[in-house]
């Protein structure tokens, strides 16, 4: 495999080691752990790691072991397959390290995220003349691997290299300091959603964080073109133009990216505003239809009705004067694929 790209979809990861690559360890070797001098740390009991595997709201996803290690001089770790049977995220603050997995060598500088999963002989450690300084957490379930898939990293590890505007030191200092407090199922399911914040946060980069290749489509843009021009009738080459892309492509990439078909995600931003609008407004049917683009009212009901589940007016009935946010974005209505 290659190594991981920038999750700013910059150039990949794999820059030149100033470390040796060397054979890791094997399954009848024991794990290679120095820590530095000075750790701070928290690490699971494991009969409450096999408790919380089995509780239905942490089997998805829990934390085994989390910590934060500054100046990390000496530090360095290597595992074989068989000994790692946990996933581990890195987070470098400051300086330098190395990680190596299989018979890839990544350098590891400050805002990049390590990335390394079970089953899969790895090693890493910081660089002697700079060390760094770096979060951690371990942690399983039976939602990791999908959870990870959503940013693109679900079958390899490697390094990720975040944008400064998306720093994660305050999640990983969120979850240590709980743990540190105690096992209760609070805890545990604190530092679990924590945690499901920080992999749902890296998918949301991997998706909508601009390219820096002009070959590639930059998603966000695309969707505040459709936010401020929900009044029109775009067509899938419309939006395809706007970004210099055939619509082959462009529609590929978009569904790639978001799940949803370009114009099946435009309708849904426009259904969107509808509810918004009949459950703040006294317009007409006719008039919201109008300001979406639609010169036929029945044919937006329809539409309408379709992804909520109700008509316009009957949505109005129901959702004035309610506590209740928005249809959002009316995922679990409508078919997925939409119009091409």
């Amino acid at each position: 495999s290659q190594p991981l790209e920038s999750a700013t979809c910059s150039s990949p990861i794999g820059r030149p080691p100033t470390t040796t690559i060397r054979p890791l360890i094997t399954m009848n070797q024991p794990k290679r752990i120095q820590l530095p001098q000075i750790t701070i740390s928290t690490r699971m009991p494991r009969p409450i790691v096999l408790q919380q595997s089995q509780c239905d709201f942490l089997k998805g996803l829990w934390v085994e072991s989390t910590g934060y290690f500054p100046n990390a001089q000496g530090h360095i770790t290597e595992r074989a397959a068989e000994q790692a049977d946990f996933y581990l995220l890195i987070y470098c603050l400051n300086g330098q390290g190395w990680f190596q997995s299989e018979e890839q060598m990544w350098m590891v500088k400050p805002g990049d995220l390590v990335v390394a999963l079970p089953g899969q002989a790895h090693g890493y450690g910081a660089l002697e003349s700079d060390p760094w300084t770096i979060q951690w957490v371990h942690f399983n379930g039976t939602q990791a691997t999908a959870l990870l898939a959503l940013a693109g990293i679900a079958n390899k590890g490697g390094v990720i290299s975040l944008d400064q505007r998306y720093s994660l030191f305050s999640l990983f200092n969120d979850m240590l300091t709980t743990l540190q407090a105690g096992y209760s199922l609070h805890h545990l399911a604190v530092a679990a959603a924590g945690l499901r914040y920080i992999l749902s946060r890296l998918a949301f980069i991997h998706t909508y964080t601009p390219p820096l290749a002009t070959h590639g489509l930059n998603v966000q843009q695309i969707i505040e073109l459709m936010l401020n021009n929900l009044d029109k009738r775009y067509r899938l080459d419309d939006l395809a133009q706007h970004a210099h892309m055939s619509r082959v492509s462009f529609s590929r990439l978009f569904r790639q990216k978001t799940g949803y078909a370009p114009m099946d995600y435009f309708i849904r931003l426009k259904i969107q505003k509808a509810c918004e609008l009949l459950e703040t407004t006294e317009l007409h049917v006719g008039e919201i239809s109008k300001q979406l683009g639609y010169d036929d009212p029945y044919y937006f009901s329809r539409l309408f009705k379709q992804l909520a589940q109700a008509s316009p007016t009957q949505y109005r009935l129901h959702n004035r004067n309610s506590t209740h946010a928005n249809a959002g974005w009316l995922a679990n209505s409508g078919d997925r694929h939409g119009r091409q």
